[in-house]
């Protein structure tokens, strides 16, 4: 996975903004089975005990066996554009996980297990129509970049201000409306993409986040005084309206 910056100033670069899948080549220590209409794994996979990651994107598959536990090793965990229907909660069993995309599933809730996956680095849950995070998210205190896009959200998750570690965060496409106070725990934070939400009012503290390189907040309903905090970052920093 993508190292965090090494000094200050900079600003690692997003799982989004390059194929991660291209990391993941057959091997002793890699599997990619994405693309072959897989309805169910492979009995084989679960006997790969050295296996590091695992693709299993735009499959059809419908559950997780929890035969997946035998792959003690697993760190990156592909399973975007499936039709998971529920998360188990023994996906946090998973200690090892550092990267899991779970984008374009169908379930509408996380199990509270999720915040045992501590080494857990990315997470992806775009498109996936949960309306709320559970309290154990802020246990995901590894967490270094969330896609929560096109969800169901309506409020702002609380848990996310304990993400300290946070360098991406990508919310857009919901119906929050608004950021709360506290956002200054986000010390590492330096790509905050929240445009087309129903956001009106932010923090005066958002302007104050030290490693903060861009902001998006276009195509919500802000509300003057929010424009105008908007007015005192630096130049470069707010992606402007076209």
């Amino acid at each position: 996975m993508q190292q965090g910056p090494s000094t200050a100033g900079e600003c690692p670069k997003a799982v989004a903004e390059y194929n991660y899948r291209a990391t993941v080549s057959n091997g002793d220590n890699a599997l990619d089975l994405s693309k072959m209409r897989l309805h169910a794994i492979p009995p084989r996979v679960f006997e790969m005990a050295d296996l590091e990651e695992l693709d299993l994107s735009e499959n059809k598959l419908t559950e997780l066996p929890k035969d997946i536990l035998r792959l003690t090793k697993l760190r990156v965990l592909a399973l975007h554009g499936n039709h998971l229907t529920a998360l188990p909660p023994w996906i946090g069993d998973l200690g090892a996980l550092e990267m899991l995309d779970l984008g374009y599933g169908e379930f509408s809730s996380l199990p509270p297990e999720i915040g045992k996956l501590t080494r857990l680095r990315y997470l992806s849950l775009f498109l996936v129509p949960i309306r709320r995070l559970p309290k154990e998210f802020a246990s995901l205190e590894a967490l270094e970049e969330l896609q929560l896009g096109q969800t169901k959200l309506e409020q702002f998750p609380p848990e996310l201000l304990a993400l300290k570690r946070l360098y991406h965060l990508q919310i857009y496409f919901t119906d929050i409306r608004s950021i709360p106070e506290g956002v200054e725990n986000w010390k590492r934070i330096c790509n905050l993409t929240l445009f087309a939400n129903e956001i009106k009012t932010i923090p005066a503290s958002l302007a104050r986040l030290p490693s903060l390189q861009y902001l998006d907040l276009k195509n919500n309903p802000l509300s003057a005084e929010a424009k105008r905090i908007l007015a005192s970052f630096p130049a470069g920093v707010v992606a402007q309206e076209r």
